[in-house]
């Protein structure tokens, strides 16, 4: 007769963070930004929201789904209000 391995005991769920929902953000207050050559994340930042930290350069990656800091001429980049970037 055949035997059944023996069952492994069962792993506990994996608790993950919960995610902060970003602030929803009204279509109106966002602005659109056609990337120019020489423009940089930290530049577009500064423009829209004064000296910034990276923090917010980082926020506005997020926001843009972007990977890393990378863009480039032609893209155009969402800028929501500072208290919306996640």
């Amino acid at each position: 007769f055949a035997q059944t391995p023996p069952a492994s005991p069962p792993h506990p769920p994996t608790a993950s963070p919960t995610p902060t929902a970003p602030t929803a953000v009204d279509p109106k207050e966002v602005k659109d930004h056609p990337v120019k050559e020489g423009d940089t994340l930290s530049l577009i930042a500064e423009k829209y929201y004064g000296p910034s930290a990276q923090s917010v350069v980082n926020g506005l990656a997020k926001f843009n789904k972007l990977r890393g800091n990378e863009i480039f001429p032609g893209d155009v980049l969402k800028i929501p209000p500072k208290e919306s970037l996640p």
